[in-house]
């Protein structure tokens, strides 16, 4: 059995950690926050971007509507849209498909990378713009 000093010191430890554990998630949001809304402003066209290289090698006609925080990509043949809402708060970007199927991606601090940012998707996967704009593509065209 273990000596009370042991437990107490077993119990001091674990409480450091933990305090560790949540100054650095405070401090990884303080991050994410203050560059976000550039990590954001960054996506919009880069989706914009891959959007019109959709059109050019498919038959999808796509427009995309751009105001501010608020973001769609509206498929102009059958009037289906796939929408983003930048929330500064959290911050992340929902999202809700065609189908009304709804999502979010977050952002998290990158370890040792070029990017301070990594835009994550909800199984914690790193989402560049390319990916996205494949997937939407997909989530798009296709019909009910």
């Amino acid at each position: 059995m273990q000596s009370l000093q042991g437990q107490i010191d077993a119990v001091v430890a674990d409480e450091r950690l933990r305090a560790a554990e949540t100054y650095r998630f405070m401090e990884e949001q303080t991050i994410a926050k203050q560059l976000s809304p550039d990590q954001w402003e960054e996506l919009k066209p880069a989706l914009t971007a891959h959007c019109e290289k959709l059109q050019k090698h498919s038959r999808l006609e796509l427009s995309v509507e751009d105001d501010g925080d608020d973001f769609a990509i509206r498929n102009s043949t059958d009037g289906r849209v796939m929408s983003f809402r930048f929330n500064r708060d959290v911050p992340c970007i929902h999202y809700i498909t065609p189908d009304g199927r709804r999502g979010h991606f977050g952002f998290r601090v990158a370890p040792r990378n070029k990017s301070i940012l990594q835009i994550m998707d909800a199984a914690r996967a790193m989402l560049i713009p390319e990916i996205v704009a494949l997937a939407f593509k997909r989530v798009i065209s296709q019909r009910d």
